[in-house]
């Protein structure tokens, strides 16, 4: 082949896949790693065959690598000189990409596909998803709010109540003003969930666990989730001690005369009082609750609390009982028939012992967090789409 075609050749390869790297750039503004290596190999062969025929010498030399002239030159140029990083253009990571597509939406799926014809009808549904404020307690409570897919669901300033069994689908979730969303089960779908709370703690009832927590979440940012258990309840007082009875007073002493008489009698000992009873043990905290959160990047300023309650303080021991007071000895006499002394007094009975307070109830055990993170949430988008609310809940309670 002479040279003269030669050129021509590589010039002609080099202008059709530059015309095709322009349409690509259009249709694929986002390419992944693999994509951009790729583009960036086409586009420097390219630009070596449009160099084959523009006039001139250029010489380049990498020390101690290579040294290449001509079209090889701008080759060497476009493949190890990004051209995308010299105009301060990142390419962005898969993770990246991924995080950035919408779970519900056209934009759930690959970037690369929007050209094709049957975007168009997908796109108009994408853009006809609704929005959702929150600004009453048991505004989610009602049943039609679960059938629905959102582009953004808002918790303005409100602890908002959400029914068991119900699956929370939306692009964005975002808190205002300490939005908090509450109930014994939360599971929600999105891409981002931001300055959110979650609360299964429920009403912090001794008898009640705390909740569980699904969350199917992309990026969580700046949000807390609590799933502590509750405190146990103090235990009972020990019932007091009973008091002592008191002494019965001795008898008097009767001076009849003429030697004839009754002596007086001694007073009665008061009885011991009684010991308190010990208090009763406290109740056992409540175990942590459950959060399971799947992701695609680790969660960014964000708790997920599981604690065990506090084990409740023991009861009191009860109060000693009082002693009995000692009885009064009788009085004696003087008169024509002799005298008497008067009689001595009973002795008083012992106090009690109080009773011990109650040991303090064992904490409760901590519940679980488990973070899974995942390159891609193309399943669950899968089944956010094909599914039913009922059914996507039970496809994701077994994840």
């Amino acid at each position: 082949m002479q040279k003269p075609t030669e050129r021509h050749l590589a010039f002609a390869f080099g202008v059709v896949f530059v015309v095709v790297l322009l349409v690509l750039a259009t249709l694929v503004p986002n390419p992944t790693p693999f994509q951009y290596t790729v583009f960036r190999i086409v586009l420097a062969l390219a630009a070596g065959g449009v160099a084959a025929m523009i006039p001139g010498f250029l010489t380049i030399n990498v020390p101690n690598f290579l040294r290449a002239g001509g079209a090889l030159a701008v080759f060497v140029i476009v493949y190890f000189y990004s051209p995308a990083q010299l105009t301060g253009v990142q390419v962005k990571t898969e993770q990246q990409l991924e995080v950035e597509r919408p779970v519900v939406g056209l934009e759930s799926n690959n970037n690369a596909f929007k050209f094709l014809p049957f975007a168009a009808p997908r796109a108009a549904e994408s853009a006809a998803l609704p929005s959702l404020v929150v600004t009453s307690t048991h505004q989610l409570t009602d049943a039609s709010v679960w059938g629905k897919r959102y582009n953004t669901v808002t918790i303005d300033g409100v602890r908002a109540s959400v029914p068991p069994r119900a699956v929370l689908v939306a692009n964005e979730l975002v808190g205002l003003r300490g939005g908090t969303l509450i109930g014994r089960e939360v599971t929600l779908v999105a891409r981002r969930m931001a300055n959110l709370s979650i609360d299964v703690r429920g009403s912090q009832s001794p008898r009640v666990p705390a909740g569980k927590v699904r969350l199917f979440v992309k990026a969580v940012e700046n949000s807390r989730v609590i799933a502590n258990g509750a405190d146990g309840v103090a235990g009972a007082s020990g019932a007091p001690g009973k008091p002592g009875a008191d002494g019965a007073s001795g008898r008097d002493g009767r001076c009849d005369g003429f030697g004839r008489y009754r002596g007086a009698t001694a007073g009665g000992n008061g009885g011991d009082g009684g010991n308190g009873e010990n208090g009763q043990p406290g109740a056992p905290g409540q175990p942590g609750g459950q959060i399971l959160l799947t992701a695609v990047v680790v969660p960014v300023s964000s708790s997920f609390e599981v604690n065990g309650g506090k084990g409740g303080p023991g009861g009191a021991g009860g109060a000693a009982g009082t002693a009995g007071r000692a009885g009064t000895g009788g009085r004696g006499c003087v008169g024509l028939g002799g005298s008497q002394s008067n009689a001595r007094n009973g002795i008083a009975g012992r106090a009690g012992q109080a009773g011990k307070a109650g040991p303090s109830g064992a904490n409760g055990a901590a519940g679980e967090y488990r973070l899974v993170i995942v390159p891609s949430f193309d399943e669950i988008v899968t089944q956010v789409r094909s599914l039913s609310s009922d059914q996507l809940y039970n496809a994701l309670s077994t994840h």
